[in-house]
């Protein structure tokens, strides 16, 4: 499948999702009772404060214009403080180096894209998270599912000089689920999926007939396209997680 631009898109994600569901179900479903304390599988996790560092890529849709930055690698920082026995409320900070297609619109499709470019993203959000065995870890492990919002903001790229468009900040919002597995009482690993959901707006040159090719199509079809398009992005992550607090 291919993008207005040529540029071709990105397998789906939807495989990764369902590994983690094949992890977490199984583990949420599994009865706490019916063992003798010492064989419980279950222990108690008594952490109520974490920080994460982490790292990762993303990958997503370019948008109808193909120019939106699209996958790459991530890395951030998170802070969870414990509100509840199942309930994380979290702060995140992290930083996205995407890969971007550059176009010129005053040209036919033929020759519309330039070339690419890597756009540099700051996302900042929080949320909450769900964990699955409340206080507990389950043979170490603790599924969790949530969500997050906040905003997403573009650096400046020199080429978009040419074609108008530039990222700028946006309001971001999405899902999150992952696993976490302790092998000491302070430290855990963990691996998460999320998905993340912001909306490009684009220059009106993208939704005119190209200046020096009057008869070819514009970038966008004015009759079926708007100056704006919500995207939709998957990351997988892998963080290293330390217990600051009790």
């Amino acid at each position: 499948m291919s993008d207005a631009t040529g540029h071709s898109l990105k397998p789906s994600w939807t495989a990764a999702g369902i590994a983690f569901a094949a992890v977490l179900i199984p583990v949420a479903l599994t009865a706490q009772v019916g063992h003798r304390p010492g064989s419980s599988p279950y222990s108690d996790l008594g952490v109520s404060r974490t920080i994460s560092l982490y790292g990762g890529y993303m990958q997503g849709e370019a948008g109808e214009a193909g120019v939106g930055p699209n996958d790459g690698p991530v890395f951030g920082a998170r802070f969870e403080q414990s509100v509840s026995a199942p309930l994380d409320v979290i702060l995140g900070v992290s930083y996205a180096r995407l890969n971007r297609t550059l176009i010129d619109p005053t040209v036919g499709p033929d020759d519309r894209v330039v070339g690419r470019a890597e756009q540099g993203t700051i996302i900042v959000d929080g949320g909450i998270l769900l964990r699955l065995t409340g206080r507990k870890t389950w043979h170490r492990l603790v599924p969790y599912f949530g969500g997050s919002l906040g905003v997403i903001v573009g650096t400046g790229v020199a080429a978009d000089s040419l074609s108008g468009f530039s990222f700028g900040t946006h309001f971001q919002v999405g899902p999150q689920l992952g696993i976490r597995w302790y092998p000491a009482h302070r430290l855990s690993f963990r691996a998460e999926g999320r998905v993340q959901f912001w909306r490009l707006s684009y220059p009106p040159v993208f939704l005119a007939a190209p200046e020096n090719a009057p008869t070819e199509p514009p970038v966008l079809d004015p009759a079926i396209n708007t100056d704006t398009d919500w995207t939709a992005h998957a990351t997988v992550t892998f963080k290293l997680s330390y217990a600051i607090g009790f």
